[in-house]
């Protein structure tokens, strides 16, 4: 059940990052493929839902080295918002 509601964070957080580009042909051909690879992606693609990108813990599966957990921090340029900048910091 985890991985359904990280998958569904993940798809609204394309959602969001796509925002006005969701026409232009490369975007508009990803998704396509996306939703016609994943039932997953399809389904959450339809659910519409939108949400933005946002610091807090994180964690991921190292092959190797097990969970590996890290603090997101997300940052925004006033100027131009299609621009971010996510960084990972290990978690203490």
């Amino acid at each position: 059940m985890l991985f359904r509601s990280r998958a569904a964070r993940v798809i609204s957080e394309f959602r969001a990052d796509v925002g006005g580009d969701i026409d232009t042909p490369a975007v508009a051909a990803l998704i396509t493929d996306l939703r016609k690879d994943s039932l997953l992606f399809d389904q959450g693609w339809r659910r519409q839902a939108v949400l933005t990108r946002e610091g807090g813990p994180r964690s991921f599966r190292h092959p190797e080295d097990g969970i590996r957990a890290y603090e997101q921090h997300s940052f925004t340029y006033a100027a131009r918002p299609e621009f971010k900048l996510v960084i990972l910091t290990p978690a203490p």
